[in-house]
């Protein structure tokens, strides 16, 4: 079993959670950071080293490897807001193709015994279409903005990398949508959390809120369970695999709504967003039995649970500020 494990990307909503999950494990933990550590809920355990990488720059990425020479490597480091990377795809792609290009190769010339599991997402397979089923690893890949098509782009140089002549010791993970405490506005639940907390805040017993599709289904799991299973796909993943990681649950977003709503107590009612106006509600299923077949692997935590942890990080933060 790996010993020393590097994480790229410990300033982000993951790094943190997975840093600690490492440390709880048995590992010694070393991770790159690009820019501030912003607070997080989650307090980070010793650290064996902790070097500033900006995985853009090829020299940097091998120095860094050449510095830490890690058993194996979790690859979280990217660029991770779909909607902003509309309106950044040079930057999406330098960060998520380029970057992990760069890790690989340093792994390759540093490091090629270590194992790498590579983060990539569920957002490569794109939106369900009527009658199509949950996605599986050999579903078709429909990627629908730049995050996703970089992420797709960097999971097939990752599949290169783990072939031969490189034949590198790589396990490739597809998280589907994962939140919990901690995460940064963006996205649809800490959206909801940190408005609804807003609203608390301010006395009010009612209030309203902008909201994208509510018809729109998603397959979420806690953060807390996506990590135990990066740890579980770096133990016990096959060599050359890719697996998806998910709940195997469809959620309404409405549902995450009026969930939210009931755990702060309060009458808020959803009005359209008009940054969303015309968008077309989405459909997105995962099937994780190849994962849960290979390390036993499954989502344990409720999403209520979930969404309360969320809700209570979100509403502590506003009453802070």
């Amino acid at each position: 079993m790996s010993r020393r494990v590097l994480i790229t990307g410990l300033n982000g909503f993951v790094g943190p959670y997975l840093a600690r999950a490492l440390h709880d494990a048995g590992y010694a933990v070393a991770a790159t950071h690009y820019g501030p550590m912003a607070p997080h809920p989650v307090a980070l355990p010793p650290l064996a080293d902790l070097v500033e990488l900006d995985v853009r720059s090829a020299p940097e990425t091998a120095a860094c490897l050449a510095r830490i020479r890690p058993d194996g490597i979790v690859h979280l480091a990217g660029f991770s807001e779909p909607h902003k990377s509309v309106s950044t795809p040079l930057l999406t792609t330098e960060v998520n193709v380029m970057g992990t290009v760069h890790v690989l190769e340093a792994l390759r010339a540093v490091t090629p015994s270590a194992r790498c599991v590579v983060v990539g997402s569920g957002d490569v397979y794109g939106d369900q279409r009527e009658n199509e089923p949950a996605f599986t690893e050999e579903s078709p890949l429909r990627p629908r903005n730049p995050y996703a098509v970089t992420k797709a782009a960097a999971d097939w140089m990752a599949e290169i990398y783990a072939r031969a002549p490189h034949s590198l010791d790589i396990v490739r993970v597809r998280p589907f949508n994962h939140t919990g405490p901690g995460q940064q506005r963006g996205l649809v639940c800490p959206d909801f959390a940190y408005g609804i907390a807003e609203i608390a805040a301010s006395g009010a017993r009612a209030g309203t809120l902008a909201v994208g599709n509510l018809d729109s289904t998603k397959d979420f799991t806690d953060v807390r369970d996506v990590v135990r299973g990066y740890v579980r796909a770096l133990e016990d993943g096959e060599r050359g695999a890719v697996y998806n990681l998910a709940s195997g649950r469809s959620v309404r977003v409405r549902e995450i709504f009026d969930t939210l709503v009931g755990i702060a107590g309060l009458d808020v009612e959803p009005v359209p967003n008009p940054a969303f106006a015309g968008a077309a509600a989405s459909q997105v299923l995962a099937n994780a039995e190849r994962f849960r077949s290979r390390t036993g692997w499954s989502a344990e935590i409720p999403l209520e649970r979930t969404l309360r942890d969320l809700f209570d990080h979100c509403r502590a933060s506003v009453t802070a500020h």
